[in-house]
């Protein structure tokens, strides 16, 4: 962020106040692997793709994302600012997010639950159901 120009920073800001509004900004981050995000990782394990905007895609729908954005990845002590919604994550990626406190147990949801991340990343949920969709 230090090497950024402030027309940048500005626009990152504008961004981050859109998204959250007057709500209070959280941040927090993650690691992808067995112990933060199981699910995650089995399915990266079978060659699964999974993008930054499954991460932040609300599960209980998957068109819509939720208030938050992954400010930096560190992949092999290398920082990668701001990625793109269709950046691929890796196992033991360090993940850095900011948003609304809501979020995050939606997003335990993402990087826990089998279930939950398969209708994230499929085209079509198998499981779709009423009582899926009001629970998930």
């Amino acid at each position: 962020l230090a090497k950024q120009d402030e027309h940048w920073c500005q626009r990152l800001i504008q961004q981050l106040d859109k998204m959250v509004e007057s709500e209070p900004l959280e941040c927090w981050s993650i690691v992808i692997d067995d112990k933060e995000c199981p699910a995650i990782v089995d399915e990266l394990r079978m060659d699964k793709s999974i993008a930054i905007q499954h991460l932040t895609a609300n599960p209980q729908d998957r068109d819509r994302q939720m208030p938050a954005k992954v400010l930096l990845v560190m992949r092999d002590e290398k920082p990668i600012l701001l990625p793109e919604p269709e950046f691929g994550l890796r196992i033991g990626d360090k993940v850095l997010i900011c948003g609304l406190a809501q979020v995050l147990p939606k997003m335990l949801w993402t990087q826990c639950n089998e279930n939950v991340l398969r209708y994230l990343i499929a085209d079509s949920n198998r499981d779709a159901g009423y009582l899926w969709r009001k629970l998930f």
